[in-house]
């Protein structure tokens, strides 16, 4: 059925309904709401028996995966803002063994310490449990009394990934590494004073002072088998330096992605240096990589990067006048390029865009740049394959005398688009609806754009040039929309949000999108329209 038709019928006979749910969902339902209310109940005691004989019932009737997406559902409810929730939901996670700790505290308060009474009580109730299956553990905002963060990373041979903030407990992290050399793939460290004796001494087991950075490109065809596992790197420590950053890469021949706070912005420094001693250095396994201040020389030496998949440049050197190194990087497929010339933007789609999945363009929000409708269409020729878009703080202009040569239907553009997001965007309506077309993949539109742009005519353009049956998420800023443009929206077979800011559309009443909503909601219907000015 044409989907921009729809709306000639009534969106109620159209609109997809909301299927019945299943005994298995009706139960698991009833599980987080026990759950929920053991968790959330208030009596003296810091652990309540209730809850401890809640968690271990969940554990033993459920296996491993659906326990922990129980447990999530869970936390997702909760604001952890003091000492009795903390230890509740950590307490929470272990007793009911699941695969995924993620602790991270009200934002707006103060950092939460699980002091030495606390942390008794939890291991007491935990004292039974010798093993537990989690693969990440992720805290945030955190902090607990010595030895207790140490204890359940020992009872946790599964553990994969590690991801604190603070220095004690990065400190800690690190302390227990060094004596107890785990399998890691990922470790994340943020907020800390680490140094890099510290983080060298934890993770290169046969660390030995480098006497030359001949030795970093390395040699060894093994290694992939004979160093450490860990993959992703992320230090934020004012204390790190590029020597540090030396050692790991030479050790760590597996890493993927180190970030080493004040490291990345000497990253050219160091293959510059390395390409001028050795011509035959071997390449890296870096396949994400972040610059600042680019410069023909950097972009050249990311030779000793073959696998790179990621690359995020900021900000250009006058000296940058070209991307065509880029067309050595066979790997490439996500492209990041922030305040960067609007001509270097143009290089590096030409350069790369027929292999790139995923391309952002951002400047700042305080001043948006000026990007021409010629340099959107060498995006749209160049980078066919594209599954996610991001514009962010660009005005897109042209002159208005083009749009009478313009073809009344445009060509296939982007057909593959899963995800598009315009931020801060500054275009004419006319050019907004010729953005996509016979697009079959659509899942994500978001359109924070300029208050004249989203036109009735404008979105009836998009829904009719592209069969939007998988786009499940709409969020609109702003716009001269009518209801019955809403009500189009509303009859397409996948949406499952669309999400306004209200206020900015003067022709849609309060009390009608009220009523839309109820409607949907009495309804069954499978989609939430919601006013995202409630959420801001």
């Amino acid at each position: 059925m044409d989907h921009f038709n729809t709306h000639q019928l009534s969106w109620e006979t159209v609109a997809p309904r909301k299927h019945p749910r299943s005994l298995s969902d009706l139960a698991l339902s009833q599980v987080t709401n026990a759950l929920t209310i053991a968790l959330t109940t208030s009596p003296l005691t810091p652990i309540p028996q209730e809850l401890s004989e809640v968690c271990v019932a969940v554990n033993t009737m459920l296996p491993l995966e659906l326990r922990t997406a129980v447990v999530q559902e869970v936390v997702e409810t909760q604001v952890i803002h003091d000492h009795i929730t903390l230890v509740r939901t950590l307490l929470l996670h272990l007793q009911v063994d699941v695969q995924h700790l993620s602790l991270v505290t009200d934002s707006t308060g103060p950092w939460l310490h699980l002091g030495q009474d606390y942390s008794t009580h939890l291991l007491e109730q935990l004292d039974p449990t010798t093993k537990f299956n989690l693969n990440s553990l992720h805290l945030d905002g955190v902090t607990m009394a010595p030895g207790v963060l140490a204890e359940i990373i020992h009872r946790s041979p599964h553990l994969k990934s590690i991801h604190v903030a603070g220095d004690e407990t990065a400190s800690e992290v690190l302390s227990y590494i060094k004596k107890n050399p785990r399998g890691l793939h990922s470790l994340h460290l943020d907020n800390c004073n680490v140094t890099d004796l510290d983080v060298v001494h934890a993770l290169v087991k046969s660390y030995k002072d480098a006497n030359s950075w001949l030795d970093i490109g390395g040699g060894d065809d093994n290694l992939d088998t004979s160093c450490p596992p860990l993959c992703h790197l992320i230090i934020q420590s004012p204390l790190v330096t590029l020597c540090g950053a030396v050692v790991l890469l030479h050790s760590l021949r597996n890493l993927r992605n180190l970030q080493y706070s004040y490291w990345n912005s000497s990253l050219c420094n160091l293959f510059v240096y390395l390409k001028q001693q050795s011509s035959s250095a071997a390449p890296f396994s870096l396949t994400s990589l972040s610059l600042w201040q680019v410069t023909d020389r950097a972009l050249e030496t990311l030779s000793l990067c073959p696998y790179l998949q990621h690359l995020m440049m900021e900000c250009t050197d006058p000296s940058l006048t070209s991307m065509s190194t880029l067309t050595h990087l066979s790997h490439l497929t996500s492209l990041t390029l922030r305040l960067v010339p609007e001509n270097l933007i143009v290089a590096a789609v030409q350069a790369i865009g027929k292999n790139l999945l995923m391309l952002e363009v951002e400047f700042e929000e305080c001043a948006r740049t000026s990007v021409s409708w010629e340099t959107v269409e060498e995006i749209q020729t160049h980078c066919s394959r594209l599954q996610r878009l991001e514009l962010h703080h660009v005005i897109i202009t042209a002159d208005p005398s083009n749009f009478l040569f313009l073809p009344s239907r445009p060509r296939s553009i982007f057909t593959e688009l899963a995800q598009m997001n315009l931020s801060g965007v500054v275009i004419q309506p006319v050019l907004l609806g010729r953005l996509l077309c016979d697009n079959v993949a659509l899942e994500t539109l978001v359109l924070d754009v300029n208050h004249d742009a989203l036109t009735d005519a404008c979105l009836a353009t998009l829904l009719k040039n592209n069969k939007l049956s998988f786009l499940n998420y709409i969020y609109l800023s702003g716009g001269l929309l009518s209801v019955s443009t809403i009500n189009s929206l509303l009859s397409l077979p996948g949406l499952v949000r669309l999400s306004l800011h209200l206020p900015r559309f003067p022709f849609i009443p309060a009390p009608t999108f009220r009523c839309l909503q109820y409607r949907l909601l009495k309804g069954n219907y499978q989609c939430i329209l919601e006013n995202a000015t409630k959420s801001d």
